[in-house]
């Protein structure tokens, strides 16, 4: 998970229960505050929330992320970016969001 901002930085964080369909529970290796926007990129997908909240339980650590957008089928739209040409700049661009 990638958290956005003028710092960014990258967090381990792993999928703890989805509490609706656009709400998860994650479990996080440090806690981030409300407010906070978050990047999670999947297989073939990326995922762009924020953080409503966090809790420590034990040792570890949950937040409640909001998902705002998701960009699925990125395989698929590096191949039409592919098969239509576009010049090197916005392929690179397309193979990063597919990686």
């Amino acid at each position: 998970m990638r958290v956005l901002g003028t710092d960014e930085f990258t967090m381990a964080c792993s999928l703890h229960e989805r509490v609706s369909p656009h709400r998860i529970i994650v479990r996080l290796s440090d806690p981030l505050p409300p407010g906070a926007c978050i990047r999670i990129d999947c297989d073939d997908a990326l995922l762009l929330g924020d953080v409503l909240g966090g809790w420590r339980q034990g040792s570890s650590i949950f937040a409640v992320i909001e998902l705002r957008q998701a960009l699925a089928g990125l395989a698929e739209l590096k191949s039409i970016c592919d098969d239509v040409g576009y010049g090197s700049d916005e392929r690179q661009y397309a193979q990063r969001l597919s990686a």
